[in-house]
């Protein structure tokens, strides 16, 4: 998953990746949906 030009990976019940300054970065579904983003592709 892309998430702010970023990529996220799957591992176990949260998605992870880095973010802008390369720090880790760790992010559950609820995360997720507290910030608008949806795990399915929006339709226009």
């Amino acid at each position: 998953m892309w998430c702010e030009g970023h990529a996220l990976v799957r591992e176990d019940a949260r998605w992870v990746g880095v973010d802008d300054r390369g720090r880790p970065r760790s992010l559950t579904d609820a995360d997720l949906r507290r910030h608008g983003w949806s795990l399915t592709r929006a339709t226009r």
